[in-house]
């Protein structure tokens, strides 16, 4: 192994911090830009998430036409998800989803287990749909 001097040593984190500080920049201008152009999802809770999951790849080097792309894709990928929020009078308590899920929702925050209560009435509603589409 080499051992850098600590000059280079030095240079070397520079160029990190910068690459890292650029990353950051370009991933703040694409949620911004998704945002500013999908303004209903971006207080959804995964909405940072899912976008860097999609962006990490390709960071620093972005193809042509990704922001309208990836603007397309967002509302298309949303649009399957339950949002906004259920209304907790008309669902099952989160006291109850917690006794459903048992241990494995002590770590989880309500905003996440409301989130999974959600997504399950989303998939029962798809279920029910199906059944009728098939009687027919």
């Amino acid at each position: 192994m080499v051992k850098l001097s600590p000059k280079a040593l030095a240079r070397l984190r520079v160029q990190h911090r910068a690459l890292v500080r650029s990353r950051e920049l370009e991933f703040a201008g694409t949620l911004g830009y998704v945002a500013e152009v999908l303004p209903e999802w971006k207080n959804h809770p995964y909405f940072v998430a899912i976008l860097w999951e999609w962006y990490a790849p390709l960071a620093g080097d972005l193809p042509r036409g990704w922001y309208r792309d990836i603007a397309e894709d967002c509302r298309k990928f949303f649009a399957n998800l339950p949002w906004p929020p259920r209304d907790d009078e008309e669902s099952l308590p989160i006291s109850e989803c917690r006794k459903a899920l048992g241990a494995t929702s002590a770590h989880l925050r309500d905003d996440e287990v409301r989130f999974i209560r959600d997504q399950l009435y989303v998939l029962g509603e798809l279920i029910v749909d199906g059944v009728r589409n098939r009687a027919r």
